[in-house]
């Protein structure tokens, strides 16, 4: 899964692709909207998963069109719930639903990082502390991303509890907003 997202985000990141399609032809000009992209990229996603394959059997392109199929699935079904849902809601929505997420991630990370440290044999141990590193100091750039929230201060025991992030998030997006309005 992990080789799937990477490779995936280096196209749309570098290239501006998505699986092979230039996103900057996925909706143009007037019929760009959030709807119109979101059920474009669903499309192509579609085209490429091919399901009838063992799942375990997919290749990483395979795998991140299953996937984002589903989350367009996910995404437009909100949206059809919204009545008269516009860009800026939907912005606020995935924004929500990724710190959310994210969150989970993060708050889970301790507890990753040391089962990841002594899970296994002291031949496999050396690269697996590696393998932690490397995931901490990605933690540490996501947490630089958003801006190092109260959540990273959180006493251990406390980081494990995905609502104190959720509300904290949930507060400075909060603050933000209001800002924004001033």
């Amino acid at each position: 899964m992990r080789e799937a997202a990477d490779l995936i985000w280096a196209d749309v990141e570098l290239d501006d692709r998505w699986l092979g399609q230039d996103l900057h032809s996925v909706a143009p000009g007037e019929q760009r909207n959030g709807r119109n992209v979101l059920e474009k990229v669903q499309e192509i996603a579609k085209e490429r998963a091919n399901v009838e394959e063992n799942p375990l059997e997919w290749p990483e392109k395979v795998l991140a069109a299953h996937c984002m199929d589903r989350v367009c699935r996910t995404i437009l079904a909100d949206y059809d719930c919204e009545h008269q849902a516009d860009d800026q809601r939907l912005f606020s929505w995935l924004r929500r639903v990724i710190a959310n997420i994210l969150g989970a991630c993060l708050t889970n990370l301790s507890v990753a990082v040391s089962m990841e440290c002594i899970c296994c044999k002291v031949e496999v141990r050396e690269k697996s502390v590696r393998e932690a590193a490397h995931i901490l100091g990605e933690a540490e750039e996501v947490l630089t991303l958003l801006g190092d929230p109260e959540v990273a201060r959180f006493w251990p025991e406390e980081r494990q509890y995905i609502d104190n992030w959720r509300n904290e998030v949930e507060s400075s997006s909060l603050d933000s907003s209001q800002h924004d309005l001033v």
